[in-house]
């Protein structure tokens, strides 16, 4: 065995303990929320308060509004800091990690790469930039929005805040991530549920 084959397996496992050590995995992490400061700021093309009639006239423009809402409530709840929502592109040089809602994330970003038959596609983009929360119709953005929450922990096991569990971190992070995903089932309903359970817990189609 030459010198150099017996340095390079003395090295190869040197380089290998740190690509997989845990100050190397969290480099490559996106933080939301570290202390009380927030890191991020969500920009939404849809004003956060409702038309009077939208919930009637257009139920699935509704349904986002409360998610994008959601979103910045329970960044909140899990953190405890206060997440600005704004209406509105974000600026070229951000002084925080925009969340782009929507069409604003499929400008930057592109659409889903994967179609539903319905408009059900949605796309979840974590990258140090920015967060896209896209999908190919509103309803499906709103899944995106909940596939967040849903990665951090949250859940919503039965209608009211009963049913609510939220965690509690000092620090938000989540790797970084490009995916596409549509609903494994065209329609999706239980016999009870009020609108938040059911827009929380991605049910409808």
């Amino acid at each position: 065995m030459s010198k150099n084959e017996i340095r390079f397996r003395v090295v190869l496992p040197s380089i290998l303990l740190v690509c997989l050590s845990p100050s190397a995995t969290a480099a490559r992490d996106v933080t939301l929320v570290k202390g009380d400061k927030a890191e991020v700021t969500i920009y939404s093309p849809l004003e956060t308060v409702s038309p009077k009639g939208e919930a009637k006239s257009n139920p699935d423009r509704a349904r986002l509004r409360a998610s994008v809402s959601d979103l910045a409530l329970y960044l909140e709840k899990i953190g405890g800091a206060k997440i600005e929502i704004v209406h509105g592109k974000a600026p070229a040089r951000p002084k925080t990690i925009p969340i782009l809602i929507g069409d604003l994330g499929a400008e930057r970003f592109g659409q889903p790469e994967k179609k539903s038959r319905f408009k059900q596609g949605y796309r979840l983009v974590i990258s140090s930039k920015a967060i896209a929360l896209i999908g190919e119709s509103d309803e499906a953005t709103s899944y995106a929005i909940y596939e967040l929450l849903d990665r951090l922990g949250c859940r919503w096991f039965m209608p009211s805040d009963m049913g609510e569990v939220i965690p509690s971190m000092q620090t938000i992070r989540l790797p970084q991530t490009d995916v596409s995903m549509i609903p494994p089932m065209l329609y999706r309903k239980i016999w009870y549920a009020d609108a938040n359970y059911i827009r929380r817990n991605r049910l409808g189609g």
